[in-house]
């Protein structure tokens, strides 16, 4: 009989400690992820640095520009990628985002120098839906021990 009192009092208790919690959020003003819109979702490609050495590690981040879920990066975008053109126009592309993988921060060492330009590129259906800012970036040669 105690049993039978006891869980719906539970039951009761615990749903009016949700109701009280999501009350607490919209007082606090912390931000709920937003649906997005029609291209509404954007992102900005980030470098550590825009002058490296050869065979240094650059570190390259993607940020997006506002709260985000990656349910709202899978709506919007089928893949993300990061393209890096050299001076001779040849492309080298690499995956950053798909349906299974996502990746946010990663590094990246050139081994020739010259003059690079990077940057990110969104697309749904086989289509380019949106390209982030150009970053430039400029390789030179590593100073090892005082000969070039």
């Amino acid at each position: 009989m105690k049993k039978a009192i006891l869980l719906p009092m539970l039951c009761l208790i615990a749903l009016c400690g949700c109701e009280k919690s999501t009350e607490l959020s919209e007082i606090t003003g912390n931000p709920e992820t937003e649906t997005p819109e029609n291209g509404s979702l954007t992102f900005q490609l980030n470098a550590d640095k825009t002058t490296c050495n050869l065979l240094d590690l650059t570190t390259f981040s993607i940020s997006f520009n506002r709260t985000v879920s990656m349910w709202d990066i899978s709506n919007q975008f089928d893949s993300i990628v990061w393209i890096v053109e050299d001076k001779d126009k040849n492309l080298h592309s690499f995956r950053i985002m798909e349906q299974q993988e996502k990746t946010f921060l990663w590094s990246h060492c050139f081994y020739y120098p010259g003059e690079y330009k990077t940057y990110l590129s969104g697309y749904k259906d086989k289509e380019e839906t949106f390209r982030s800012e150009t970053i430039n970036l400029q390789v030179v040669t590593k100073d090892f021990l005082g000969w070039k």
